[in-house]
């Protein structure tokens, strides 16, 4: 008896959450299973290239930083095509993570995550945001922008929120 095993290349991915399933609190590192699928959505076993996690939400600060989202990987052999990784979100919100093929780079291979619902911590902090300046959480000042000048003697409106660790706004404490 003979056995043939024919390898097709990655076409696409499959990351899908494993574990404890969503919501998660923001930054509770949480587990992501790569797949790479073939033409036909069956395992690409031989695949050998590299990855990269990315969130393609509007203002999402994580960055393949390998603590927010894991470092560029390069499959092995001993994968088979399928792979495990630690991520975290700093951002709440219902978020997503897209993983695409990144050396070679080739945007078409990729695949997303479904939603993901983040929630904040506990309270952590206060935040002050002064005219001009927007919150912007997941950030390591949890602001953007640049205070405008005012003149001596003029109101201002500033805000002060309660928030976690990752300026995430706190609505009970």
């Amino acid at each position: 008896s003979y056995k043939l095993k024919v390898a097709a290349p990655a076409q696409s991915f499959r990351p899908e959450l494993i574990g404890a399933q969503p919501p998660y609190v923001a930054g509770d590192p949480f587990q992501v299973r790569v797949t790479a699928l073939d033409d036909l959505s069956n395992i690409a076993a031989d695949y050998a290239d590299t990855i990269q996690f990315q969130s393609l939400d509007a203002g999402a600060p994580e960055g393949n930083d390998g603590a927010t989202f894991p470092a560029d990987y390069k499959f092995t052999a001993a994968d088979n095509g399928v792979h495990d990784f630690t991520a975290r979100l700093r951002m709440t919100g219902t978020r997503s993570l897209r993983v695409q093929q990144s050396s070679p780079f080739n945007p078409a291979i990729a695949g997303s995550t479904g939603n993901i619902s983040v929630l904040p911590g506990p309270a952590d902090r206060i935040l002050l945001t002064l005219p001009n300046q927007a919150q912007a959480p997941g950030t390591a000042s949890g602001r953007s922008g640049t205070v405008a000048v005012s003149t001596a003697g003029a109101s201002f409106v500033a805000t002060l929120r309660v928030t976690d660790q990752f300026f995430n706004t706190v609505l009970t404490s």
